[in-house]
């Protein structure tokens, strides 16, 4: 898992709408029981920002797709052979060669 996508779990479980709202304890809580035991938390360094932004620019993508494109950035980093995303569309578009490697949760 890319550090940050790491953020963004906590983000959306901290500001997700749900009654009653998650506490950010319980978003820490929930974070070092169900995610830190399973995965590594991958490090980008500011060569693979600036790489990324620069790969953005040239293929001429837009916005929130750079977080989605330095998530690609770590998957390439560790070699990881499978990407899970709600977003299967857009890392597909990014990703063209890893077409067959990124799919939805089951």
């Amino acid at each position: 898992m890319s550090q940050h996508a790491l953020a963004e779990t906590y983000a959306i479980l901290t500001s997700a709408p749900l009654v009653p709202r998650i506490h950010p304890s319980e978003a820490l809580r929930i974070i070092e029981d169900n995610f830190l035991p399973w995965i590594t938390v991958a490090p980008l360094t500011p060569y693979d920002y600036t790489e990324v932004i620069r790969e953005m620019a040239a293929g001429g993508w837009r916005s929130g797709k750079v977080y989605d494109a330095l998530h690609l950035r770590c998957a390439v980093a560790l070699e990881i052979d499978r990407i899970l995303t709600f977003n299967v569309k857009d890392f597909q578009q990014l990703a063209p060669q890893w077409r067959d490697k990124i799919a939805a949760p089951a």
